[in-house]
């Protein structure tokens, strides 16, 4: 394949497969390296969304609930209210 830089380095062309080799590795060495950077942030910002979204989950239903409790005591007063109007 490069045939003209073997003759021209003297070396040989299992030594120039070893060096296309090893620039190969080097590539994907960084490839992997920028993939790997990347992906830290990415999976910081998963696990703090997930989390906050089951913390914004667990406040609306505390909220959910509590509202609920309000109405049920709302109700009480209004059926006080209407008893104490019909005596």
């Amino acid at each position: 394949m490069y045939a003209f830089a073997i003759a021209d380095t003297g070396g040989s062309e299992a030594a120039w497969a070893l060096i296309l080799a090893g620039h190969a590795v080097d590539e994907a060495v960084q490839a992997l390296d920028a993939v790997g950077a990347a992906l830290g942030p990415l999976i910081a910002d998963t696990e703090w969304e997930s989390e906050g979204v089951r913390a914004l989950r667990r406040e609306l239903l505390g909220y959910r609930d509590g509202a609920a409790a309000e109405v049920a005591r709302l109700h009480e007063r209004s059926r006080e209210m209407e008893r104490a109007l019909a005596s």
